[in-house]
């Protein structure tokens, strides 16, 4: 039986207010998520692999969501209501399951047992043209407990049905789950490993069994990647316990294809990829304790492994690195606080970044087109602070974002469909991050002319804020030549003062109006600068600094010219 899901095509398709996930380059060949579904890590394959482009080289805060509970899962991006918005929809310790808007609005919630939750995803389970959202707990330590996988409508979450895992210490879901149609019934089903043990397909509508598999040797909190990696026109499942006991499922059945044991203590979910070129999909998996790295053929057979390297926690992701047309693997190696790329058709390491400040590589590692540029970019988070930003191709840090405590994975996703992708993070602390790129800073001064009208405004009018006691102030606290400045009489003494023939008076009158841009918002001190051979300040700040050092130490009539030519260009928005 065929799968709901299509294959990857080339452009992003629009369908529903909802993203399928097919703008993977085809050499990579992820399959294609259509507007019945949204899953955690993009993509069926769980590459890691995000479809949106970014032009995010400075990060910047757009907004942050405070759910006052730690969020341990990663952002779901999906249009739940049927808006035809995205929501973000993260999970957290307290049993919280939160549905945010667009825009860090907090729309709706539940509860459900305080234990560590699974990674959400949502899909139309029941055939109402409406995404569902599932969601669970999980737990290796509460004994004789008992908590479920919850089928919840996206557009309240109100419960559709539940499924409860008892199994000692060990139960119910950490995984995220798959969908696809098991049953043949026209109608996306659940495929998902439990702490029990035990492998599970559930009907999409009712949550009824379709099958369940024979008992593994440990428990299941990798999430499972599906696809046809043997090329056989069904569907198969990975299932991947914490023995490194990794067996191949008919998503159909059930049926057990292959098993093979990969070693012991599996810290990360498998992805599937052709990493040789040979047309059918590789499954590779990180591991810690023994096992390493591991790239599993279509048939369970191992095409390549390291086991010199055993501190992996987190899921790997892929990117075209050396040139032959084939993914490469990107994994996070966490006690060496390590980002390592290996060729994928062979294992040959191409590149290692230590992240510094000890950040441990614990997240699950994205790739992406983060800024635009056409390359791809790999994000990491490290496990105490920080966001990196990766050249995929090198392992250079292009930029860090300071972040506490993050947790899950980033997601790159476009959240407002203006054909920009931001970024989306949880961190500890119950806060949810969405960075954009940082806005080019305001320049847009006024002349000395205008500032003078201002000291006739009495009261602030359309374009004509006056001159407040606030900025006086402002120029005060920040100037090293007007420390005296203490109200609008002082500024205006100042611009009204007529120096004529006195050069310092000339460029202490365009001084105080290019504070007065600064300090009224007019002009960002940070605006980049260039104002050819009359200064090499690089920004509006430093060249107000070198004014001012000019005005407090200088005597000669020429550097003092130049002083007021620097301001006078700036407040005449030359150079900015």
């Amino acid at each position: 039986m065929k799968s709901l899901l299509a294959a990857a095509t080339i452009s992003v398709l629009l369908l529903s207010g909802l993203v399928g996930i097919s703008s993977i380059p085809s050499d990579l060949s992820p399959m294609a998520i259509g507007d019945d579904m949204v899953l955690y890590r993009y993509d069926a394959d769980r590459t890691g692999r995000a479809p949106f482009v970014g032009d995010i080289e400075e990060p910047h805060v757009r907004w942050v969501f405070n759910t006052s509970a730690n969020v341990i899962s990663a952002p779901l991006i999906a249009d739940v209501n049927g808006d035809n918005r995205y929501e973000v929809i993260v999970a957290a310790d307290n049993g919280g399951l939160y549905v945010i808007d667009e825009n860090g609005v907090f729309l709706y919630s539940t509860y459900f047992a305080p234990e560590y939750p699974m990674m959400p995803a949502a899909a139309d389970i029941d055939g109402d043209g409406k995404l569902e959202i599932m969601a669970g707990q999980g737990s290796h330590s509460v004994v004789g407990g008992s908590l479920e996988i919850h089928a919840l409508n996206g557009e309240d979450l109100s419960p559709l049905w539940s499924y409860t895992s008892t199994s000692g210490s060990e139960h119910g879901f950490f995984a995220s789950p798959m969908f696809h149609d098991s049953n043949d019934d026209g109608i996306l089903d659940v495929l998902v490993g439990s702490m029990d043990d035990y492998f599970y397909a559930f009907n999409g509508p009712d949550g009824n069994m379709i099958w369940k598999s024979p008992k593994g040797l440990h428990y299941n909190r990798a999430t499972s990647p599906l696809d046809d990696i043997d090329n056989d026109g069904d569907q198969e499942i990975v299932g991947f316990d914490n023995a490194a006991q990794m067996r191949l499922y008919d998503a159909d059945t059930g049926t057990i294809e292959w098993e093979t044991d990969l070693g012991y203590g599996v810290g990360s979910s498998p992805l599937i990829a052709d990493f040789d070129g040979d047309g059918y999909g590789e499954i590779a998996s990180f591991m810690v304790v023994t096992g390493g790295i591991s790239v599993l053929n279509h048939d369970g057979s191992i095409l390549w492994n390291d086991t010199s390297r055993s501190d992996f926690y987190s899921t790997p992701t892929i990117a075209q690195i050396d040139g032959d047309g084939l993914p490469d693997l990107i994994g996070g190696d966490f006690n060496n606080h390590t980002v390592l790329a290996y060729r994928g058709v062979d294992g040959t390491p191409l590149w290692q970044t230590v992240l510094p400040d000890n950040a441990r590589a614990q997240s699950s590692l994205v790739t992406a087109d983060v800024d635009g540029d056409g390359e791809i970019e790999v994000l990491a988070l490290g496990k105490d602070r920080n966001l990196f930003s990766l050249d995929a191709k090198t392992g250079a840090i292009e930029w860090t974002f300071g972040i506490e405590r993050p947790f899950g994975q980033p997601t790159v996703w476009d959240i407002d469909q203006d054909g920009v992708a931001e970024i989306v993070l949880s961190a500890a602390g119950g806060l949810v991050y969405v960075l954009e790129q940082a806005p080019q800073p305001d320049f847009l001064p006024r002349t000395t002319g205008y500032w003078e009208h201002q000291c006739k405004v009495s009261e602030p009018k359309g374009e004509h804020p006056g001159i407040t006691d606030e900025f006086a102030q402002g120029i005060a606290d920040n100037s090293l030549v007007f420390v005296d400045i203490r109200s609008k009489d002082d500024v205006c003494s100042v611009l009204s003062s007529n120096p004529k023939s006195n050069m310092t008076g000339k460029a202490l009158v365009q001084l105080m109006a290019l504070w007065l841009n600064v300090v009224s918002g007019y002009v960002d001190a940070s605006t980049g600068i260039d104002l050819g051979d009359l200064t090499s300040a690089s920004t509006v700040g430093d060249a107000i600094a070198e004014i001012e050092d000019i005005i407090l130490h200088s005597t000669d009539k020429a550097e003092l010219e130049r002083a007021k030519n620097i301001a006078d260009a700036l407040n005449n928005g030359i150079g900015g």
